[in-house]
């Protein structure tokens, strides 16, 4: 008996760490969770964050802890996504938590715990699984919303999915939209959300999202509010009747009846395109926000007659482009090598993200062993442990020292392998990190996406982070152990929210020659000069004017794209100019062709290798979808060389080139070796300090510039 007393012991001694603790009555019954809201209108989407809001209170005593959610599936890379909470008596507390989806169907458990560990709630979230088959849209605020019926994917179209979202759990963070494909506001009123719910709608919407604002009788909200002001594509002065409805019947595909008037917004000074009139007065357009796009929509679709109307659907289709799958956007003529594969997983090597990911994954300091020298080796081995210790001993008359000798080419064989080994490991922290930085024709919006390989000379754990506020940091998916290539253990690590320095991963193990590429997106909304600037116009359908570098670094592979052609600058100074009308111009579907079939182009400086990541990024830039989606930003409907769709987030594809030239701006793309915001982290399990690697950048700009009109 005595030799289980031991283990007795240890185990009542170590088990209330390793279980939750039972949560005593009195602090049960002064705790209360009032709603859990997960997904995005009961909506999530794999490789996307989603939004799961909690609102809890007590009643008595304060209570402090944390929010955890975790997936549920047996992946060996599971992050605990980890918010903490403090609440007081009264007035009950909203929290919101932004996982990210890495897969399509995870299943995920809510844990709230107080500060001793003890759990106070438990709740397996149940949510719909929309993947890239499915176009989603979601309705801000009541019922009301006719004509979009929910409709399974088929062989030659996409599925069409709404939810109404209430704008108590509307997201305070713009990543929380992530999965809708548009966002659908019958009468808005920013009034009824909160400071952080419009600042992270505004966001979105300008950092590339899509949104259809639905004025009628709410005119004055609309005139008023400066989120709206700022979005809309004109101003709008008041309200009247109509109840000429020729456009909107020929939209819809039946008739609307003309004995029935309609409010409808008055919208002056458009900047935008006018896709339907009523009566001479703009009743549909379209216009541009940022990066992202704005529906102004002048009627109220919750009212009569339209509310009633049979061609409701058909209306609703046309104007969000939901009838056919995002791939049929795209340009007929387009062929699958045309169509750049983006993505991070492992079976996309023959695509542009798979060429990506094996180049940062490429540490030239890192030279591994050759096959030659590891024969060489082991030759030498097998002749000096057998036949020359045999042969010397013999000769030496003293076979008993092999009892010695033995040992002693064993260990001096050890030695010599760890020093030739060691030579080519990383003798310290490694970074290669590529960053696309993108700047708004109208100075609203500029935002970025990083990769970053890393790779570290010791089993170690780390806190990971861009120290950037608002930024979203996630593991690119190589496999399901996470980070690219090469994982061989699992990863079980906390997502923290730092107001200051946005996402961070803690306890994050990089275990010895296995890089783990981590990816970060972020955006600004305040006005920024981008590193070149432009002084612009058209004179006789060609442009002319000049490029200034602003920067302080030199700049690499400039090229000025127009619907007039393509004009490749090559390299710029710091603070040194470019004149455009001395260049000689590029037809453009000559030059884009040149990006569908091959690396570089005429003026391009760089090898096959790092710098090449420059020529695939602004290949991809290139592709023949002119959509914008949401800001998650990475989103690229494609076809593989298989024959698969599916969609990939590892690169901000979206920013379609063709699509703002035709819109009449011009785009210029750049490269430089400078990082824009290098990766941080620190040793959180041996020496607690931040390291200084060796790094490697490289970042591409791409800047959309608005041109005056003549």
């Amino acid at each position: 008996m005595k030799r289980f007393v031991a283990p007795i012991l240890l185990m009542l001694l170590f088990a209330p760490a390793a279980f939750p603790a039972e949560v005593p009555l009195g602090a049960r019954d002064n705790f209360r969770v009032m709603a859990i809201a997960p997904g995005l209108g009961n909506r999530y989407r794999s490789n996307c964050f989603f939004p799961v809001a909690v609102e809890m209170g007590v009643q008595v005593e304060s209570v402090s802890g944390r929010i955890t959610v975790t997936p549920q599936s047996g992946a060996q890379s599971v992050p605990f996504y980890v918010v903490p909470f403090d609440l007081a008596p009264g007035t009950p507390y909203r929290y919101f938590v932004y996982p990210f989806c890495a897969a399509g169907g995870e299943k995920y458990t809510l844990d709230i715990t107080d500060s001793h560990g003890r759990l106070l709630c438990r709740e397996d979230l149940s949510m719909d699984s929309r993947d890239s088959q499915w176009y989603f849209v979601a309705i801000l605020g009541g019922q009301g919303i006719t004509g979009i019926a929910k409709r399974a994917p088929t062989n030659d179209s996409c599925g069409v999915d709404s939810a109404f979202v209430a704008l108590e759990y509307l997201p305070t963070e713009a990543c929380g939209f992530d999965c809708a494909d548009v966002i659908l506001w019958p009468h808005p009123d920013p009034a009824d959300l909160n400071v952080s719910q419009v600042a992270a709608l505004r966001q979105w919407v300008l950092s590339g999202g899509r949104i259809v604002l639905c004025i009628g009788d709410s005119w004055q909200a609309a005139a008023s509010a400066p989120l709206l002001r700022e979005l809309l594509p004109g101003v709008v002065t008041g309200m009247e009747n109509t109840s000429e409805f020729a456009e909107l019947s020929s939209s819809g595909g039946a008739v609307l009846p003309g004995d029935r008037k309609m409010a409808i917004a008055v919208l002056d000074k458009v900047r935008g395109e006018v896709l339907m009139k009523a009566g001479g007065r703009p009743l549909v357009v379209r216009g541009k926000a940022g990066f992202g796009e704005v529906t102004f929509v002048a009627f109220d679709p919750t009212k009569t007659p339209f509310a009633q109307w049979d061609g409701a659907g058909n209306f609703w289709y046309s104007l969000l482009a939901i009838g056919q799958p995002p791939s049929a956007k795209a340009d007929s003529r387009a062929t699958a090598a045309q169509q750049p594969y983006l993505g991070y997983s492992s079976d996309s090597a023959s695509g542009v993200g798979g060429k990506i990911l094996s180049i940062l994954n490429k540490f030239e300091k890192i030279r591994p062993i050759s096959f030659s020298f590891v024969i060489v080796f082991l030759l030498t081995y097998v002749l000096l442990v057998g036949p020359v210790d045999y042969f010397v001993l013999r000769k030496l008359k003293h076979l008993e020292w092999t009892w010695f000798t033995f040992p002693a080419i064993a260990l001096a064989a050890t030695v010599t392998a760890f020093v030739v080994i060691s030579y080519g490991r990383a003798a310290q922290v490694y970074v290669n990190q590529l960053t696309v930085a993108d700047w708004s024709a109208d100075g609203k919006a500029r935002r970025a996406y990083a990769a970053s390989a890393v790779i570290t000379p010791n089993n170690t754990y780390y806190d990971v982070s861009y120290s950037l506020p608002g930024s979203r940091l996630w593991l690119a998916s190589g496999d399901d152990r996470g980070g690219g290539f090469g994982s061989f253990t699992s990863l079980r690590y906390r997502v923290l929210e730092h107001p200051e320095r946005g996402a961070v991963f803690s306890d994050i193990f990089m275990p010895v020659w296995s890089p783990k590429t981590f990816c970060v997106r972020w955006c600004t909304l305040e006005p920024e000069t981008p590193p070149l600037t432009a002084k612009l116009q058209l004179d006789g359908g060609a442009l002319v004017g000049t490029l200034t570098n602003a920067g302080d670094s030199p700049l690499t592979n400039v090229i000025l794209v127009h619907s007039s052609g393509v004009y490749p600058v090559g390299g710029i100074g710091p603070g040194a100019s470019a004149e455009i009308s001395r260049l000689r111009k590029i037809p453009y579907d000559t030059f884009a062709g040149d990006q569908g079939g091959r690396l570089g182009w005429p003026g391009y400086t760089g090898d096959q290798t790092w710098q090449s990541l420059h020529s695939l990024v602004m290949r991809a830039s290139f592709a023949k979808d002119p959509r914008f989606f949401p800001f998650d930003c990475f989103k690229q409907w494609q076809v593989d060389d298989y024959g698969n769709r599916g969609l990939s987030f590892d690169l901000p594809s979206e920013l379609s080139v063709r699509s703002l030239c035709d819109s009449g701006q011009a785009v210029i793309l750049a490269s430089s070796d400078r990082a824009l915001h290098p990766i941080v982290a620190s040793e959180t399990r041996l020496f607690g300090r931040a390291f200084a690697p060796e790094m490697r950048a490289s970042t591409v700009y791409r800047i959309c510039v608005a041109l005056p009109r003549s």
